[in-house]
């Protein structure tokens, strides 16, 4: 999410899709604290779904988990198809056409198998995991940063709004799945 939608957001809002970043941003630092405030009302694992219960009883908790597992699931496995496109696109020499689907049909169960594993192992290896493909995602965050730090174009926002400003909005679509993840510590 955090490196194919931020390109296609741009494609839609142009350079106003900094106008959903920074909003989307404003918008997870308050559910954050709000999420902070629950955590601190009722400090038990569960996150959303104890959230729920506490709020509206036993059926709406266990939907609300459900849909929320779903939908993380979900949105993980359409940003790994969307990654295998790009891994398959990138080095077609390695992934010839004629297999393409079969080599990112096998390539996608071995990694949710994998990562199915090391949650079978338990919390430290996950949590190992975690810190390792954090700081990959942070270090490549940073390296993009401070390169593109050098090759900034004032003239590249002109027009900030080339296309309506109701784009930002469709614009919020592609770049959300970055700012998931953080709410996962309540679980």
């Amino acid at each position: 999410g955090l490196f194919f939608g931020a390109g296609i957001a741009a494609s839609y809002a142009g350079p106003a899709s900094l106008l959903a970043w920074i909003l989307l941003g404003a918008m997870t630092v308050y559910v954050a604290m709000c999420f902070g405030e629950l955590v601190a009302m009722f400090p038990k694992a569960g996150g959303v779904y104890e959230y729920a219960k506490q709020s509206y009883g036993r059926f709406p908790s266990f939907m609300t988990g459900w849909v929320s597992w779903i939908t993380g699931n979900l949105a993980g496995a359409v940003l790994l198809i969307a990654a295998l496109d790009y891994v398959v696109y990138v080095f077609p020499d390695i992934f010839p056409e004629e297999h393409a689907a079969t080599i990112k049909l096998v390539l996608g169960i071995a990694i949710i198998l994998i990562l199915n594993l090391i949650t079978i192992l338990g919390v430290e290896a996950s949590g190992a995991l975690l810190g390792v493909f954090s700081s990959g995602a942070i270090l490549i965050v940073l390296a993009l940063i401070f390169r593109g730090m050098l090759e900034v174009q004032v003239s590249n926002f002109t027009p900030f709004f080339p296309y309506s400003p109701v784009f930002i909005f469709v614009a919020f679509f592609f770049i959300v799945e970055t700012f998931f993840g953080w709410d996962g510590a309540g679980y």
